[in-house]
């Protein structure tokens, strides 16, 4: 009996020019092409410049007289502006750029992707990408709050820095799935908990679920752009019940932390001393990126067998009082911000930092 074919020959996370770009030119060569776009178009997006470069691959993949048709604007040099100085750059005879309406440049091209034979899923995200056991790609697509498996001959991340696949990443969720599971079964509780794999920004659930949200320390701020935090606070809104609160605690003071690097944090043996774990600890502030880094290596001997292993954590440095607005606008009412957790009112001098909101209607 033979196999099942893949759902496509090629499957293209990201659909903004350069994803829809592969994808018109990969259909017109004749390939099974798919390609799964997170947002839905038309999208309201800040115009962009494209260089005199550009232009001849808007020929090559026919179209330049589509862009041209929406009255784009053409340039004929380039500002630039960098460490405090500008400089005017002059684009060489004959070759002009364009400033164009970047919604109507990805429509334009996504469009044109599926004139030529791609197949779109929108909106609907790549959340995780594993190798196969009968195809090359497994790929698990979430849409409209649900999940699904493409498979595919070859991936490609077109999605850019807001890709979960960018990068060079490790995604931990199943494992630490497998681990929580494991120890849960070992707990004597009438109602054991159900453990779901799933992205905050986009919570699996449907609306009015719940009682309670809880984001554990931190969390909340490893969301290191704006666009994220505000999608994942409007799905917790969504799934909390009228009445329902959410709680959350931040990391406190971030842009007090002082640069340190290489200290040891903590030393000690585990399982019944066949094991010395140690933590060495190193701490970066990027100020004008809004971020703290933290990098951490634990060390584990066993006898003479050494592993070390590598982490980066990095939090945006929100305060208590950013992070409570934020909760207003997603429509949430802040009911109660601690400096502990015996319920002490918070200062910016606290050392713990709680927050707890509510959402409207009951």
């Amino acid at each position: 009996m033979s196999e099942r074919p893949p759902d496509c020959q090629v499957l293209i996370a990201g659909g903004g020019p350069a994803g829809a770009a592969l994808a018109l030119r990969l259909a017109r060569l004749g390939c099974d092409v798919c390609v799964a776009e997170g947002q839905a178009f038309p999208r309201r997006h800040i115009g962009v410049s494209l260089a005199p470069a550009a232009m001849p691959v808007l020929d090559q993949i026919g179209v330049r007289d589509r862009l041209e048709a929406t009255r784009c604007c053409g340039s004929e040099s380039t500002i630039v502006h960098w460490a405090g100085r500008t400089d005017i750059l002059p684009h060489p005879p004959g070759q002009a750029g364009a400033q164009v309406d970047r919604g109507r440049f990805d429509q334009i091209l996504l469009d044109e992707a599926r004139r030529a034979g791609a197949r779109l899923l929108q909106p609907a995200r790549v959340v995780a990408a594993r190798r196969g056991r009968s195809h090359p790609w497994e790929v698990e697509i979430e849409s409209g709050g649900r999940s699904r498996t493409v498979t595919a001959g070859f991936l490609a991340i077109a999605a850019g820095r807001r890709s979960a696949l960018g990068g060079r990443r490790k995604r931990l969720s199943a494992p630490m799935l497998a681990r929580a599971r494991k120890r849960t079964a070992r707990i004597r509780l009438k109602h054991r908990p159900r453990l779901v794999r799933g992205d905050i920004r986009a919570l699996p659930f449907p609306d009015a679920r719940f009682g309670l949200v809880a984001a554990p320390y931190g969390i909340l701020q490893s969301l290191l752009n704006e666009r994220d935090l505000t999608a994942t606070l409007k799905s917790v809104a969504r799934v909390l019940a009228p009445g329902g609160r959410v709680a959350t605690e931040l990391v406190a003071d971030l842009p007090s932390w002082r640069e340190y690097r290489g200290q040891t944090r903590l030393r000690g043996w585990r399982q019944g001393r066949k094991a010395h774990v140690t933590l060495v600890e190193s701490v970066e502030q990027q100020p004008a990126r809004g971020l703290t880094l933290f990098h951490q290596d634990f060390i584990e001997k066993r006898a003479r067998a050494v592993t070390r292993r590598r982490f980066a954590l990095a939090f945006r440095t929100i305060s208590l009082p950013q992070m409570a607005r934020r909760f207003e606008k997603a429509g949430l009412r802040v009911t109660a911000r601690l400096g502990s957790y015996d319920g002490d009112p918070w200062t910016r001098e606290s050392e713990t930092w709680l927050l707890v909101a509510e959402k409207p209607g009951r």
